[in-house]
């Protein structure tokens, strides 16, 4: 019995020390290559676009590590809007983690990770339910991005150090202006779980969390997605909470809002 033992744990550490070395080697690979990486930059920027599912033009070009997940850095980049090619949106940075195992398997770069840095956006939800995205300077009633197309099925997506303009038709069309914005989205098995971190007012000590468990953002139905949610709020001004939040009570326009609510959507 102590020879299978010990006979296992030589094969555990011998897989994990090829594992390893394995990883050593395209991390080493990754070091030596950054300095060819404009030398392919159509083909980057063509695999990226293709990752998010819209088309995209970029300003610069990039690649760190973050912990031991290589990443595909790319700067001043503008999503397109896929019928005039005019910039929908424009990002400081998008951040590409690259799936390293996966990409050696398939002979070709496979991305499992998106972050979109320094956005400044409008998200506007219709009365049925869609959640349309569009950048602030984009005109109101322009040609938009569906969410859920920049939503990954499975993986992380986060949006950093960002601002948003929130507008909800189903909640009176008022609008919400959130800044300082950090966003976390986790998709597994159809299900996705969102971490929410934000600003809610020009008050530096004003704070806004949310946290939810969301299912149905890739249905059919625009306005079919669930969610079980909770929310924090501290030193928020009543005066910047939309109307429709409360539809039954008197409008406030003084004071600030400390408490939690649970919910469901």
């Amino acid at each position: 019995m102590m020879h299978i033992l010990t006979s296992a744990a030589r094969k555990a550490w011998s897989v994990a020390i090829a594992l390893l070395f394995l990883f050593a080697l395209v991390i080493g690979l990754f070091r030596v290559g950054l300095p060819r990486l404009a030398d392919f930059r159509a083909e980057l920027e063509a695999a990226a676009a293709d990752y998010i599912g819209i088309p995209l033009r970029i300003g610069g070009l990039g690649a760190r590590l973050s912990g031991f997940t290589p990443e595909l850095v790319l700067e001043d980049v503008e999503l397109l809007d896929p019928t005039n090619r005019q910039a929908e949106l424009r990002l400081r940075q998008l951040r590409l983690g690259i799936a390293v195992l996966d990409s050696v398997r398939a002979g070709s770069l496979i991305f499992e990770d998106l972050a979109a840095v320094g956005a400044r956006f409008r998200v506007h939800r219709s009365a049925e339910g869609a959640i349309l995205l569009g950048g602030v300077e984009v005109p109101s009633g322009a040609a938009q991005i569906p969410i859920e197309t920049l939503i990954p099925r499975e993986g992380n997506l986060q949006i950093l150090e960002s601002e948003i303009v929130w507008q909800d038709d189903r909640l009176g069309g008022e609008t919400l202006q959130l800044r300082d914005l950090n966003i976390h989205l986790r998709g597994r098995g159809g299900r996705h779980s969102l971490s929410i971190t934000c600003r809610p007012s020009v008050a530096e000590d004003s704070s806004l969390q949310v946290v939810a468990d969301l299912s149905g953002l890739h249905g059919s139905d625009p306005g079919g997605w669930r969610a079980d949610w909770y929310l924090r709020a501290g030193n928020l001004p009543l005066a910047q909470v939309p109307r429709g939040i409360f539809p039954s009570s008197p409008r406030l326009s003084a004071g600030t809002l400390d408490g939690e609510v649970w919910g469901h959507w």
